[in-house]
């Protein structure tokens, strides 16, 4: 069986090692929504910001407590959690929010066993492969390790594998033989290719926490403004 410290980085952007092995939690799109919900506000609450440090008397006061309300607002969007959970305990498949770790509502349960789980390619770029799991589909790389993804998956949580790349658009059993034979015909390097990591140079996510220090320092500079002020 595939132990985690064989996955690809790219598989570990997806697949944390956090709740394993009974669980298996993974990103939403809602998550992704709420992600980018909370980088927007970033703009009007540094606007908010500087209004409150630049302008005087009760204008300044009504900023202050915008940015206040944008800052508490921001952060609890950055808190929040919308996951897909795979649960081995309870054998079922759900959606969770959570606030801090800490769990709000379960919706949708199923049947572990119902989960579909499926090695296809990333239908942006043919030459990479992505893994669907329910309705919810992760990129990950190249052949090689979106085979060791999908297959660390259905041994950890007994999940019958399927694949849609041998006998395109039908969808079979997952055969790893089969289908590693299948990739060695069709695209002879492919099946020894290396597994190369390429992290992207332009990461939303590594911007937006570059970000987050302004309004804290943006607040640190206007308590300094009072406090100077009512010296």
């Amino acid at each position: 069986m595939l132990q985690y410290s064989q996955l690809s980085e790219n598989t570990k952007v997806h697949i944390k090692a956090t709740d394993l092995p009974l669980r298996l939690k993974l990103a939403t799109k809602k998550q992704s929504y709420i992600r980018a919900l909370a980088l927007i506000l970033l703009a009007p609450l540094l606007a908010s910001l500087t209004m409150a440090v630049t302008l005087d008397g009760m204008e300044q006061t009504f900023y202050q407590f915008v940015a206040g309300f944008l800052i508490l607002l921001d952060l609890v969007l950055w808190l929040l959690t919308h996951t897909l959970v795979l649960d081995k305990e309870s054998d079922t498949r759900y959606f969770e929010l959570s606030f801090m770790g800490k769990h709000l509502s379960k919706t949708d349960p199923f049947p572990l066993s119902t989960t579909e789980l499926l090695l296809r390619r990333f239908s942006k770029d043919h030459q990479q492969f992505e893994l669907k799991i329910d309705q919810l589909s992760y990129p990950i790389g190249n052949f090689t390790e979106t085979l060791r993804a999908t297959l660390f998956v259905a041994n950890h949580f007994d999940l019958q594998a399927t694949e849609q790349i041998s006998h395109f658009p039908q969808t079979c059993k997952l055969d790893e033989a089969q289908l590693a034979a299948s990739m060695l015909i069709k695209h002879p390097c492919a099946a020894n290719d290396p597994i190369q990591e390429y992290p992207p140079l332009w990461q939303p996510i590594n911007f937006a926490r570059l970000l987050l220090p302004l309004p804290y320092l943006l607040m640190i500079g206007i308590g300094i403004k009072l406090f100077g002020g009512a010296l």
